[in-house]
């Protein structure tokens, strides 16, 4: 009976791992196409925000149909996007040891007013990074 659950569990494992590989060969990544964002809405609808080479689009999609519901061409609204994305990858590439000592280290800055002024410094260069 151990041996046929274990056959059985084995089954299922090789079954994930076939299915995983070939979703990963119909979607390959694709550095120009980018899916910024997702919400999904009722009734199998959502909305996705997908970058486009330097273009950002609102993206509509439903059971059926896919629908472009804006070019989002607002200065301030794609240095906003763009300062999110870049945050995004920048907290991607931490390694695990970075990640395990902020959560352990202490923190010595209690001022608010010291804390709310380096991160406006902070912001304010990574716009200019952007531009």
């Amino acid at each position: 009976m151990v041996l046929v659950l274990g056959g059985v569990v084995a089954v299922i494992y090789l079954l994930f791992f076939l299915l995983k590989k070939s979703a990963k060969k119909r979607f390959s990544d694709n550095e120009f196409i980018e899916i910024i964002g997702s919400k999904d809405l009722s009734g199998g609808k959502a909305l996705h925000l997908v970058k486009v080479g330097e273009s950002i689009f609102l993206i509509g999609s439903a059971d059926n149909s896919i629908n472009l519901v804006s070019q989002i061409t607002e200065k301030e609204s794609l240095d906003s996007l763009k300062l999110d994305i870049s945050q995004k990858t920048q907290g991607n590439r931490k390694s695990f040891q970075n990640a395990l000592s902020d959560i352990f280290r202490k923190r010595t800055d209690t001022d608010p007013l010291v804390n709310s002024a380096h991160f406006i410094k902070k912001q304010r260069e990574r716009l200019h990074k952007l531009k």
